[in-house]
């Protein structure tokens, strides 16, 4: 079997608020999160029909901007995913003094494939609304 790597065209600024949003390759589920002090965020990736998680390529998520928040760790590695059927997820423990509205900015690099080919998908933007109460 021969496979090939097409490294796609970048989403013209997809963002994502507390919302499923991707291509038909993938989506990312990023819901918004209240906190009473501390807990945490899921990030799950679900591949599109036909996809799946591609466990060997080495993907990463860094958060780029806490928000104001504590976030516990802010580099996850390929290690760090949870690999559920053909998707992926991530939990970001964080906390947060200041009562209020804020958002998690973070971006992921990760790749979904079918039997022929693998789609690498580079500084994807995600974004979960958080609330400290």
């Amino acid at each position: 079997m021969r496979r090939s790597i097409i490294a796609p065209v970048v989403l013209a600024m997809m963002f994502i608020l507390g919302c499923s949003k991707g291509s038909s390759d993938y989506t990312i589920d990023a819901a918004p999160v209240t906190l009473a002090k501390a807990g945490k965020a899921e990030v799950v990736f679900s591949p599109g029909a036909g996809y799946k998680w591609n466990a060997d390529f080495p993907a990463k998520l860094t958060v780029v901007d806490k928000g104001g928040l504590t976030v516990e760790q802010t580099a996850y590695k390929r290690e760090d995913f949870i690999l559920e059927g053909d998707s992926a997820k991530l939990s970001i423990e964080l906390s947060g003094e200041n009562s209020g509205k804020t958002n998690l900015k973070m971006t992921a690099n990760f790749s979904v494939c079918t039997d022929e080919v693998c789609r690498i998908f580079r500084e994807i933007p995600i974004e979960i609304a958080v609330t400290v109460q």
